[in-house]
């Protein structure tokens, strides 16, 4: 029960520290629940992710400053907090003034979202988050300072944001407990989507509609268990969008620097977000200046201008410790996307597909992003929304009119994201990538169903269709969700060996158990999540890349023994093609070549030394401890 009780703390430290700046700076334009409460968890999640990238800079990322910090957030923002107990009886009013067959739905939500908070404990990490998302805060939370992951160097040039909660986590508690974050997370991006569903004058069928269609969005539920980091960037992009409707229909300063932050947030968090948010925030800031003129002074473009400054400086504010951090590390602040030293690994350089793959793909939109099936696509928008959302726009004109021109904006900008990715990413179809941008279609299809049932008294058998659609949709994707009671049993006390089910962690845990810290391991391949801590932070990195060059096999061994390295382990699903090279290379006298294991899916090597009178060049050691580094060796 520790993992819950230090997740929910920490959840509750972000939502304090947000209600406190709120409060500080006067930054309250909400007039939702749902709006109050998301708002103050994201902007708390930011302001703390900022304060960790500082604190793993400066080695200072000790469990003690995390939790003074924590602590001292809680006693700040408690005292401003006495009305949450209201705005949680305000979002359980929705589900009782609703009729029982929509009760049903609602109780069958519910159970939905439960069983996607267990699987996110229960569930190993899988794929990239194996690789890098799960790996790099864990040698964070070991080493206690930010550092470039060894075998992900330029990569670790990514902005850091849920990386660095996961991190927080870790030391703390667990990786089930950062894991478990990302399911809380998930529930606040839930919570910004009922606010914007408010803002467009949808009652409680549409926003159970809502629900059902972000819930049964496989590009967004794939995220919430597997240890990734797209749902931070999805709930971020969403805030965006929300406070910049709000900024340019208020036109007051504090929703202009709320959508400013939440922008740079969603932008570090997720690069994609910068061609697709950017676009649709800035029409929802301008777009309505020409309508609300009784608001100006005699020079309006004046007053926009101060605006637009204001949102820029927040923004930009928000994406600064990136820049530091990547300048810190790399000297190169604005990496991946210009480099001002040398030539990089530029984020726009990604090219997934032929010319004539990215052109089918670019014919069948938007029907690639329900039922695409390409390759790294990772999961699909609910074919509800699709279905729904032609309805919405013809039922949607029944709206009064303030209500029907926020949804309409909501849209235009939703259609704005969609056209600017095709126009700069043709080749990439990944509908996690514009996550938030996607799920601002959602509120029109949502419309549509609530009109559907609210103000027509006809179409009763597409009524009832739609009502089986979505308890079908909901019963589907319950019995889909494959989470084990066992399991997640097993991950509140502790026991973990379950993850060992992802496929690589069998295969280092025997690594773990045949090293001693201190060990070098030379991983030729992606995935290192379960090595201990010592190892990930000894394994082979950005200057031991000559090391794949196999062109100079007659010296192999004795460079891969001069760097320091004890163990050689080949993955061999990504990196079978060394093998050949390992055998041919000659072995130096004094030195022997180990195989320890050879099995389908690997292959250990381990290299002993006849005598001790040579030493490597190169060792891992316990600097500044806890930290370990590879070092010359000294006598």
């Amino acid at each position: 029960m520790t993992i819950i009780f230090y997740t929910l703390f920490y959840t509750f430290s972000c939502f304090c520290f947000g209600v406190l700046i709120l409060r500080i700076f006067r930054l309250q334009a909400w007039r939702t629940s749902s709006a109050q409460l998301s708002t103050s968890f994201l902007l708390g999640q930011g302001v703390l992710s900022s304060i960790w990238i500082f604190l793993g800079l400066s080695s200072l990322f000790k469990v003690s400053f995390i939790m003074t910090i924590l602590v001292a957030a809680v006693a700040g923002g408690i005292f401003f907090i006495s009305d949450v107990q209201n705005h949680i009886k305000n979002l359980l009013q929705h589900i009782k003034e609703s009729p029982i067959a929509w009760k049903l739905l609602w109780l069958l939500t519910a159970v939905l979202i439960v069983l996607f908070g267990i699987k996110s404990i229960a569930a190993p990490p899988t794929g990239d988050a194996e690789a890098f998302y799960m790996v790099l805060p864990k040698i964070m939370a070991s080493a206690e300072r930010l550092m470039p992951q060894p075998n992900y160097y330029e990569f670790s040039q990514i902005g850091l944001f849920g990386e660095m909660h996961y991190a927080a986590l870790m030391a703390l508690s667990s990786q089930q407990a950062a894991k478990l974050f990302s399911w809380i997370t998930a529930l606040a991006l839930a919570a910004i989507l009922i606010a914007l569903c408010d803002e467009a004058g949808i009652r409680h069928r549409g926003k159970i509609a809502a629900l059902i269609m972000l819930f049964s969005s496989s590009t967004f539920t794939n995220y919430i268990f597997d240890g990734k980091v797209d749902v931070f960037g999805g709930a971020l992009g969403l805030a965006a969008y929300l406070w910049a409707l709000k900024a340019g229909e208020e036109q007051r300063p504090g929703a202009y620097a709320l959508a400013g932050l939440f922008t740079g947030f969603a932008a570090i968090s997720k690069f994609s977000n910068i061609p697709v948010v950017i676009p649709g925030v800035l029409l929802l800031m301008i777009w309505p200046h020409g309508s609300i003129s009784k608001t100006w002074d005699q020079h309006p473009y004046r007053k926009l201008m101060a605006a637009l400054m204001l949102f820029g400086f927040c923004a930009f504010l928000s994406m600064l410790p990136h820049f530091i951090k990547n300048y810190l590390l790399y000297g190169e602040p604005f990496a991946p996307f210009l480099f001002l030293k040398g030539v990089g690994n530029h984020w726009t350089d990604q090219v997934w597909f032929s010319p004539e793959t990215a052109k089918y793909i670019l014919k069948t939109y938007p029907f690639a992003l329900v039922f695409g099936q390409y390759p790294m696509q990772g999961g699909n928008i609910s074919a509800l929304v699709l279905a729904f959302l032609p309805i919405g726009m013809f039922l949607g004109r029944n709206l009064p009119l303030p209500e029907y021109r926020r949804i309409f904006r909501i849209t235009i900008a939703a259609f704005t994201g969609v056209v600017t990715w095709i126009i700069v990413r043709p080749a990439v179809i990944s509908p996690r990538y514009i996550l938030a941008t996607l799920l601002l279609f959602i509120p029109m299809a949502a419309t549509g169903i609530e009109r559907l049932f609210l103000y027509t008294s006809r179409y009763r058998l597409l009524k009832g269709v739609t009502y089986g659609g979505l308890l079908f949709v909901l019963v589907c994707s319950i019995f889909q969700s494959n989470f084990l009671i066992r399991k997640f049993s097993d991950s509140l006390s502790g026991n973990i060996d379950h993850w060992k089910e992802s496929g690589y962690c069998g295969m280092l845990s025997l690594v773990n158990e045949k090293t001693v810290p201190g060990d070098r391991v030379f991983l030729a391949g992606y995935y290192a999540q379960c090595l201990r801590p010592d190892l990930l932070q000894c394994m082979n990195g950005n200057e031991d890349a000559s090391l794949y060059d196999m062109t100079l096999k007659d010296n192999y061994w004795e460079r891969m023994y001069q760097r320091g390295f004890i163990y050689v382990l080949v993955q061999k699903a990504s990196h079978a093609w060394i093998l050949p090279y390992l055998s041919d290379a000659t072995i130096p006298d004094g030195l022997d070549i180990i195989r320890i294991y050879d099995e389908p899916g690997y292959i250990l090597y381990k290299m002993t030394l006849r005598n001790n009178s040579r030493l490597p060049m190169y060792t891992c050691r316990q600097g500044n401890t806890p930290a370990w580094e590879v070092v010359k060796f000294k006598n």
